[in-house]
């Protein structure tokens, strides 16, 4: 009797607490804080959202109520506050079927989006990249794919300034999952395909970088099954570099000869000499500076077309010093003499 009593009198206290402790409660769904819907008359569907840097979002998908030719879709990308409320809408496509697909905010604050065009490209649907500026307005695009069809399905910007995207392609009744890498101007760097030649349709749907720094891809493989492939991380790209070209000017024509400036840039470089060209620098945006030296007796007035620039990935960017000769500051004087009012020589 007494061990089942210590037994009774042990346990009670843990009972207690244990009855005393608050139990938390299951929660329920959130309530919804605000709802907005976009369109217009025609069919109109939103495919990918994402937040922005500013608490707002980026949305992206197509619509047929707005843009090039009413009936056919063209991308449609909208940036809204954090309430939802649109501040802008940009629309973009041509005479055939154009939508986005999915759409991130990029480093320079601007906007990468991933679709299919048929209204550019090699013909069919292709996929169709598009970079814009932070206000939505196209800064380049570039078209991806081969006679048949290809749909761009994700996109996320890599190290280094450049993307990777996921598209399926269909050719000659085969389809295959495309992961593709471009430089920060669209061009492409690399792809791997996967499932390529199967005669059931493959098809890539997302794609996130990994911690590692390689990929996950996403997709469909046959008819019933997901299919969830890992890339180990590769070697980087090839840096993307451009071409500076220095001249200079002497009363409005070319000018060679010594002088001294610098580059000030992703590479910092001193020159001595005009006309100088450098090739595979770095992209990134470069300062020259004007140091001593040039034409003799001259002075420098400007750099053209601005003294600092912004190269781009294969691109070139010239910068211009002119120098002008001062006007002399050395006369004649000429003495003449009159006779009656007439010219006299002697």
């Amino acid at each position: 009797m007494r061990v089942r009593l210590i037994t009774v009198l042990v346990l009670l206290p843990a009972i207690l607490l244990f009855l005393e402790t608050p139990v938390a409660q299951t929660a329920g769904p959130p309530e919804v804080e605000w709802e907005r819907t976009f369109g217009g008359s025609g069919g109109d569907e939103g495919y990918a959202v994402r937040q922005t840097s500013d608490g707002g979002y980026i949305l992206v998908g197509e619509t047929r109520s707005f843009g090039t030719l009413l009936g056919e879709a063209d991308v449609w990308l909208i940036k809204t506050d954090s309430q939802g409320n649109q501040q802008w809408a940009r629309t973009f496509g041509g005479p055939g079927f154009d939508d986005g697909r999915a759409v991130q905010q990029v480093m320079d604050g601007g906007y990468i989006l991933v679709g299919v065009t048929q209204s550019f490209g090699a013909g069919g649907y292709d996929v169709w990249l598009i970079k814009t500026d932070s206000q939505g307005n196209q800064q380049w695009a570039k078209t991806f794919g081969g006679p048949d069809g290809e749909w761009g399905c994700s996109v996320q910007q890599i190290p280094g300034g450049g993307y990777a995207l996921v598209w399926s392609s269909i050719y000659n009744r085969r389809s295959a999952i495309w992961l593709v890498a471009t430089d920060a101007q669209g061009n492409q760097l690399w792809a791997k395909t996967f499932g390529e030649g199967g005669a059931t349709p493959d098809y890539g749907r997302c794609l996130q970088l990994t911690s590692d720094g390689g990929y996950i891809v996403l997709g469909t493989m046959g008819f019933n099954d997901f299919y969830l492939a890992k890339l180990k991380p590769g070697s980087p790209p090839p840096p993307a570099t451009g071409t500076i070209r220095i001249n200079a000017t002497l009363d409005g024509r070319s000018w060679s000869g010594l002088l001294s400036y610098r580059i000030s840039g992703p590479q910092s470089r001193d020159g001595t000499a005009v006309t100088e060209t450098l090739r595979k620098m770095p992209t990134g945006t470069y300062t020259l500076t004007y140091q001593s030296g040039g034409p003799s007796g001259a002075s420098l007035t400007s750099i053209t077309p601005l003294p600092t620039q912004t190269l781009a990935a294969g691109g070139t960017i010239t910068f211009t010093l002119n120098f002008v000769t001062p006007a002399p500051t050395t006369g004649s004087v000429q003495v003449n003499a009159a006779l009656d009012g007439w010219p006299w020589e002697g």
